[in-house]
């Protein structure tokens, strides 16, 4: 016997009741975010006002913060164009930072590629700033 439930799928019927059949749409699991996803990298004080830091996660991963304007941002410490580190690089007045070797620049909120030889936007991750304490999160490649 099978019921539908609004938009949402047919109703199966089983031994101890009916059950909601989700399409598959609705069985992936949805990550919600959790704060346990956010790790200590630096002080606040190591980040020099319109410049870069370069630090690496627990899990290896090099990450590159960035002050611009009293805002803490974090990017992926490697530039999508040629692996190159983006901590060597300069944060310019319009918000973005530039690769120091072959000058791909990308912004420092969404990872979007603002000049290039680079093609592919850069991972963004979410940051915290906490008593003095910069936290990373998750990267979300753009």
């Amino acid at each position: 016997m099978s019921l539908r439930h609004s938009n949402l799928g047919p109703l199966k019927h089983t031994p101890i009741g009916f059950r909601l059949m989700l399409p598959d749409k609705f069985t992936e699991p949805v990550r919600m975010p959790d704060f346990n996803d956010f790790e200590p990298v630096a002080g606040l004080h190591q980040i020099p006002n319109e410049g870069v830091l370069g630090v690496v996660k627990s899990n290896g991963e090099r990450v590159c913060l960035i002050r611009h304007r009293d805002r803490i941002t974090a990017i992926a410490n490697n530039c999508t164009h040629q692996d190159f580190e983006m901590a060597l690089g300069d944060v310019l007045p319009d918000g973005t930072i530039q690769c120091a070797w072959h000058g791909a620049r990308f912004d420092c909120a969404t990872g979007a590629v603002q000049q290039g030889p680079a093609t592919k936007p850069i991972t963004v991750y979410e940051v915290r700033v906490e008593g003095g304490r910069v936290l990373v999160g998750r990267g979300n490649k753009p």
